[in-house]
């Protein structure tokens, strides 16, 4: 996070006294904390199967990580959001069903644009 002299956060952070106070500025600045993302996924039941992880799902999942403007998620960050502990089961899940949106470690947040023959 910028604290920067010029950073508009700096001034609500000043007045905070305790960790509290400062993830819940945080959390009305940025609309998320990275706190709150740990919580969540220290309460991912450590054998949770990624059953329910339908298509649909999971490209909410990759248009909220497009939706601030990213190309590219990591698998780990994918897993998090789809609570799923198992990085390898994200992994896996994404590489059979859209083989085009992986590399070894990201994974698009793009639909490839599908083109057509001139």
């Amino acid at each position: 996070m910028d604290l920067s002299a010029g950073s508009p956060r700096r001034p609500a952070l000043a007045g905070t006294r305790s960790l509290d106070q400062a993830e819940a500025v945080t959390s009305r600045t940025l609309a998320f904390t990275e706190l709150a993302a740990e919580r969540a996924k220290a309460r991912i039941d450590p054998g949770r199967v990624a059953v329910d992880l339908t298509d649909e799902r999971l490209d909410r999942i990759l248009e909220q990580i497009g939706a601030g403007d990213a190309d590219y998620a990591t698998f780990r960050r994918t897993a998090s959001l789809a609570a799923i502990r198992e990085i390898q089961t994200i992994r896996a899940i994404v590489r059979r069903r859209w083989p085009e949106r992986t590399s070894p470690f990201l994974l698009s947040v793009r639909q490839s644009e599908k083109r057509t023959a001139s």
